[in-house]
């Protein structure tokens, strides 16, 4: 036999299983409903279709979702089988138990498409006493085991009888009056399977339109599925925003211009005997960066200490603005003093920094704290 077979086949049965799921939520609903409320035909049918349509929504978006992958999943298996049942090779130094005549194969099959490595059986006859025998791929044979009595367990006696729709097999007991007789009646068998397969193709043509989604209406799901996923995202993200202090301490924290800042750290500048602060062309890309140069007024002030003073200014005075000395600190040459400045727009970008920073051990301690 063949287990690959046409996408259009695969996509029937997953789109049955679909069907059926449905139809099944649509029964649970309706019975959980009726069990634990009183109410009328009317209010129970609108109760009912509330219900099993929010369902539904979920049910059919989930079974597009999955539909192409499980569909290249059970084609890729059918292909491997076929592939497996090609390939295998009779083996053909199994001789006749009977005769010691050469078996040969008349057809083969696999035991279990199921396993995860599914083995070959060979149906095979002996050319010379005609009698059969079963081989798996390993050159293992079979051996039936033999049918005990249920009554006294001795070994059944069976005989087969054929027809062109039925076989019957008989078991009897030779030592008591045990008989037992099953009946293979492939003509009704046929029929139920027919019957079975009709009901498959009306339940298709019935259901199909309003239980499997077009891929417009699949994709539309998928889409705000997408979107519900960012939304919950971002809700916890903005809570759990709200519990971090660091985030909190960034929106609390004064926005100002360049040129108000300019304006701030003059005026502190001045107080402390800093004087000509420049700002240079800045570099604007994610963040907007200033360097700056500023000159020391006080001519006994060696050049660590003025860089040490020069730190601790930046680090009180812009502990609540939106602005940062970058980590290549101050250079002095001269009198002269230089570094970057860092602007966040971005509270997130700030809270960052700012846990970084708490993380982070201070170049030394001031009279005041720390100095990053």
């Amino acid at each position: 036999m063949q287990y690959l077979k046409d996408k259009q086949h695969y996509e029937d049965l997953y789109d049955l299983h679909t069907i059926e799921s449905c139809l099944l939520t649509i029964d649970s609903t309706k019975s959980v409903i009726e069990k634990k409320t009183k109410i009328g035909k009317r209010d129970m049918k609108i109760s009912v279709d509330g219900m099993a349509n929010f369902l539904l929504y979920f049910k059919k978006g989930e079974r597009y979702k999955t539909k192409n992958e499980t569909i290249e999943k059970w084609m890729d298996r059918d292909k491997k089988l076929d592939e497996t049942l090609k390939n295998a090779i009779f083996p053909s130094y199994i001789d006749c138990e009977y005769c010691q005549s050469e078996l040969k194969e008349e057809s083969r099959h696999l035991d279990s498409i199921l396993d995860a490595k599914p083995r070959v059986q060979f149906f095979a006859i002996c050319k010379s006493c005609e009698r059969v025998a079963l081989i798996w791929d390993n050159g293992e044979r079979y051996i039936p085991k033999p049918s005990l009595c249920p009554k006294c367990h001795a070994d059944l006696k069976t005989s087969t009888k054929y027809t062109e729709n039925k076989d019957t097999i008989t078991e009897k007991c030779p030592k008591c009056d045990y008989k037992n007789t099953q009946v293979y009646n492939f003509e009704k068998s046929q029929k139920e399977r027919e019957s079975e397969e009709a009901k498959d193709r009306e339940l298709l043509v019935k259901y199909r339109s309003e239980f499997c989604l077009s891929d417009k209406e699949g994709s539309d799901y998928i889409t705000q599925m997408e979107n519900m996923k960012r939304l919950s995202e971002m809700m916890k993200e903005s809570e759990a925003k709200q519990k971090d202090p660091d985030y909190q301490k960034a929106r609390s924290v004064k926005k100002v211009t360049v040129t108000e800042l300019h304006k701030i750290l003059t005026k502190k500048f001045k107080a402390d005997g800093y004087i000509n602060l420049n700002f240079e062309n800045p570099q604007i890309d994610r963040y907007v960066i200033v360097p700056f140069t500023v000159q020391d007024e006080k001519k006994s002030r060696k050049k660590d200490k003025s860089i040490k003073d020069l730190r601790r200014i930046f680090n009180f005075t812009l502990d609540n603005l939106n602005w940062r000395l970058m980590s290549d600190g101050i250079e002095y040459r001269m009198g002269y003093l230089k570094g970057r400045l860092k602007g966040y727009e971005n509270d997130d970008e700030l809270a960052k920094f700012i846990k970084k920073k708490d993380n982070k051990r201070p170049l030394f301690w001031d009279k005041d704290g720390p100095v990053y």
